[in-house]
């Protein structure tokens, strides 16, 4: 037995499609690139409701939308009732919280398969002879293969590599629906549980990117935080409503209150999550990357941002927190907030060039070889010399001009 879907009537069959986030068709031919780059503010979660041009289109098309349903019902009754259905559906907010227990938790060889028997696929990348082990958790809409090219390097470097897909994400059962903040949190520990079982004398990790980073720190911050030996956190999503403006607040409540069921993808916001135009391109036509969300997961991923800020006193397990000054969609303001609230201030890393997807940039591979070595050595220096920042430093502009002169000189 899985989780079951809450907010439906007995009976009721879950929706398919891009009603429930599932990817949309995404053009990657002329142009394709750049409409797919336009949507990344909504599809990387958390951004996208302080910008009135949004707001004031998806009031315009439920506007039109009840127009629509208004002149259908003079010409023909049943096909507004079903359209009238469509709404209903549209209204009706959805979460699959974790089941009632079944099973012990324990993992097969491609799925962790939690308590309730609900399956979380995974891929691992293994060295010969392990030094570490890392628990890798992707960002919002995407799935474990995000973190192919970062496993390969660190394999290399020692380290072996497990990622899943979170549940409601990638390859799992219902995804596109929210499952909530103590479903992600109590998966992760499961998983820790099994992959520290299988690796019984070697040190355990945990590297979140974005929302990913967010689970991690709801997780370490929570009453029972899983036993690890240190985290990195890559641009964590902590754009809480304790960081957002009175117009995001306002915005997110009435969209996911009034219209939970409706998705947005964003279009036409001119928002970069990296500079890489190859990933882009490629998540772009992933099926498996969700490029349709519902307004109801937008409001669970902003719980989860407001348990990861409100975790950040309690915890206590070594930190790297990484960030990119060229991020567009974690405000930098909205991280410095959260990061002034730690009692010992974590290690950070500022990447003067770097954007959301730090891991996945064009120097994506300089980001990934010094998590390798922070991972193994977390009081050496890191190899590319962006160690060492402080919360005074995250909004501070960097000078690029010094650097171009001493490049040119």
């Amino acid at each position: 037995m899985t989780g079951a879907v809450t907010g439906m009537n007995a009976g009721d069959v879950l929706p398919s499609g891009p009603d429930i986030g599932h990817p949309a068709q995404v053009s990657t031919g002329k142009g394709g690139v750049e409409r797919f780059v336009n949507r990344q503010q909504v599809i990387f979660g958390v951004d996208f409701i302080r910008h009135p041009g949004i707001i004031a289109t998806m009031i315009m098309n439920c506007i039109n939308t009840l127009r629509l349903n208004h002149d259908a019902m003079r010409f023909n009754r049943l096909l507004c009732a079903g359209m009238a259905l469509g709404m209903l559906s549209a209204c009706t907010a959805m979460q699959q919280p974790a089941g009632p227990s079944v099973a012990a938790p324990h993992a097969t060889g491609s799925h962790f398969v939690m308590a309730d028997g609900y399956q979380l696929p995974y891929t691992q990348s293994a060295p010969m002879d392990p030094r570490a082990v890392v628990i890798a958790l992707h960002g919002f809409n995407d799935h474990r293969r995000a973190w192919a090219e970062p496993a390969t390097r660190w394999s290399g470097q020692g380290i072996a590599v497990y990622a899943y897909d979170q549940r409601g994400f990638g390859e799992t059962e219902n995804r596109g629906i929210w499952p909530g903040v103590p479903t992600l949190t109590r998966d992760l520990a499961s998983v820790v549980a099994m992959v520290q079982a299988r690796h019984p004398d070697l040190p355990v990790h945990l590297v979140g990117e974005s929302m990913g980073g967010a689970v991690v720190m709801a997780a370490l911050g929570s009453p029972e935080p899983p036993r690890v030996a240190s985290a990195v956190l890559s641009a964590p999503a902590v754009w809480s409503r304790k960081t957002m403006t009175g117009l995001a607040r306002w915005a997110l409540d009435f969209f996911s209150s009034a219209m939970p069921g409706y998705t947005a993808t964003g279009g036409g916001l001119g928002v970069r999550a990296s500079d890489n135009d190859m990933v882009l391109r490629a998540m772009g036509a992933d099926p498996l990357f969700i490029k349709a969300t519902r307004f109801d997961t937008v409001s669970g991923l902003v719980d989860l941002m407001d348990a990861a800020y409100n975790a950040v006193p309690a915890i206590r397990t070594p930190l790297l927190v990484l960030y990119g000054r060229r991020d567009q969609i974690v405000p930098c303001q909205a991280v410095e907030m959260t990061l002034a609230r730690f009692h010992t201030e974590p290690d950070l890393a500022l990447y003067d060039e770097g954007w959301h997807l730090l891991f996945r940039d064009l120097q994506g591979p300089v980001v990934q070889h010094d998590v390798g070595r922070w991972l193994l050595q977390p009081d050496a220096a890191l190899p590319s010399g962006s160690g060492g920042g402080t919360v005074a430093d995250l909004c501070a502009q960097p000078d690029r001009s010094s650097r171009l002169a001493s490049a040119n000189g």
